[in-house]
């Protein structure tokens, strides 16, 4: 549980049309669908069969993944993660991990920040996942070699998508991405005041938050001629009915060491 003050708006309310705390806002605006094997790196895990209690994660080597820490309680050593998963019933089979291991890991030691900003690193049994390639991670994510290209958010939650005439709602469990853009840390800065390195401001790009509840442990990625390249993973917060992203470069060396050199960050 995170303890922002009300006033905290978490991102992009300075600059996009949108009321952050209001729980009728346009959540995943201009959002779409996953297609099948378009995102086989990203995995979904859930309690039971409340999907919105679900978390996504993100495939970063044969035998590792990570998501966001709040998600710790979902999961126990022996469970299981299915990626390639875009939907319950999907017309193939998704491919299950099983948890060997489970590792938070922490930029802030004892701090108050440390919730929100941590991650979990998950290990998994043999054979691991050797036939879907994990998305690579940038050392130096403060330098966007796709700039001249929109990011993406994808995750699991809630996401509306605007065809003629209305929206159409795809539930939650449903793998669905939208169309992002990188925003300059002073917005974030000043509706949050806790806002700091380890995060990332990202907005949509028509205008509006990026994300919602089940979209925790989803990605935000870099994408050029359909090759990705992940730039944060998504925390939403319930008391702003949206969230941030937490820097996956800050966390490279604490990969590279808790993998055993299994993953390794690229340098840009």
């Amino acid at each position: 549980m995170w303890f922002f003050p009300v006033a905290v708006l978490l991102g992009v309310a300075q600059s996009l049309p949108v009321n952050l705390t209001d729980a009728t806002s346009n959540l995943i605006d201009w959002g779409a669908r996953a297609g099948e094997h378009q995102f086989p790196f990203m995995g979904f895990f859930e309690n039971g069969e409340d999907y919105l209690n679900g978390c996504g994660a993100v495939l970063i080597s044969r035998y590792h993944a990570i998501t966001h820490n709040t998600c710790r309680s979902l999961i126990a050593i022996g469970g299981k993660i299915s990626f390639d998963f875009i939907k319950k019933e999907q017309g193939y089979p998704a491919q299950e991990a099983t948890v060997k291991e489970i590792n938070q890991l922490t930029r802030y030691g004892r701090s108050p920040l440390a919730g929100p900003y941590d991650l979990l690193l998950f290990t998994f049994e043999e054979p691991g996942l050797p036939d879907i390639l994990p998305v690579p991670i940038a050392r130096n994510s403060y330098y966007h070699p796709y700039g001249e290209y929109s990011p993406l958010s994808i995750g699991y939650g809630y996401a509306y998508a605007n065809p003629n005439p209305g929206p159409v709602n795809y539930p939650p469990g449903t793998l669905n991405y939208a169309v992002a853009k990188y925003l300059d840390d002073r917005i974030c800065k000043r509706q949050w005041h806790d806002y700091n390195y380890t995060a990332m401001c990202a907005g949509l790009k028509y205008g509006g938050d990026l994300l919602h509840r089940g979209d925790t442990g989803g990605s935000l990625v870099d994408s050029k001629d359909g090759k990705y390249l992940l730039r944060g993973i998504a925390a939403y917060t319930p008391q702003s009915h949206s969230g941030f992203y937490v820097r996956v470069s800050e966390f490279c060396d604490l990969f590279e060491e808790y993998t055993r050199g299994a993953m390794t960050c690229r340098e840009d």
